[in-house]
């Protein structure tokens, strides 16, 4: 068996024992390591995608974060040319021609399946506030958040819940975002930390309150971890847990 057929295989496993079914929405994010840990080429990252697909079919919908902070210090969105920030995978497949990417500066994702229209049409000029937002369409429609081989804190959907919680140590902050070859401006709301305080997220803190609840599975994929949660029930018990203590994704 090739390597590359010895990693479908091993994916294949990996969603039977998450759980991934047909028809399932899901949110993934990666660490390509993952899949590098088995054969050091670029070319099987791709493998991720197309098992994953296989496995929710044609009425599943996947959707990959690409996300690109630098465009608020660069002001100038190119879309064409714009790259992912947040890893191998997603570039890859941003230039695989599979799928549609959404308008949000920062947080765009690209997406493949039965909600793509409803999920490109989101509001691109907000990053987490509750007006056709991208990240609520996540919950309603009860996508599962798939982690592979990466921490829980990576889930961006917190930061919505956060926005949503109104938490003192974020504020909204308004930048001009300019399309290339276009005069219009873009007004971008953008939800930042405060800089005096430590807001990164704690890991320990989410996976904690998940793995109590029982709302996250963990898989061991090699030398890595993975997880998935259900979207509507971290929106759930992390605004329950915001409502005793609005600084509880980031206690130490």
């Amino acid at each position: 068996m090739s390597k590359k057929n010895l990693i479908k295989k091993k994916l294949d496993y990996l969603f039977q024992k998450l759980k991934i079914c047909k028809g399932d929405n899901v949110l993934i994010h990666s660490n390509s390591a993952g899949i590098l840990q088995f054969e050091n080429k670029k070319d099987n990252l791709n493998s991720l995608f197309t098992t994953l697909k296989k496995k929710v079919g044609t009425k599943g919908t996947i959707v990959i974060p690409t996300y690109n902070w630098s465009i608020l210090k660069k002001k100038i969105v190119n879309w064409k040319e714009m790259p992912s920030e947040v890893g191998l995978l997603s570039n890859i497949l941003l230039r695989s021609g599979k799928f549609s990417r959404t308008r949000n500066p920062v947080y765009s994702h690209i997406v493949n399946g039965n909600l793509k229209k409803d999920l490109l049409n989101s509001n691109n000029q907000v990053a987490f506030k509750n007006d056709n937002n991208f990240f609520q369409k996540i919950i309603d429609y009860k996508f599962k958040i798939l982690g592979f081989c990466c921490p829980l804190n990576k889930m961006t959907l917190l930061h919505y819940i956060e926005c949503l919680s109104n938490v003192p140590y974020r504020f909204e902050k308004k930048f001009y975002i300019k399309e290339k070859n276009k005069n219009k401006l873009i007004l971008y709301k953008y939800f930042v930390g405060k800089k005096k305080i430590d807001y990164k997220l704690k890991d320990k803190n989410i996976r904690n309150l998940l793995f109590n609840k029982k709302k996250v599975k963990f898989v061991n994929f090699g030398k890595f971890e993975s997880w998935i949660v259900n979207s509507d029930k971290v929106n759930l018990e992390v605004l329950k847990k915001f409502k005793k203590n609005k600084f509880f994704l980031i206690s130490k």
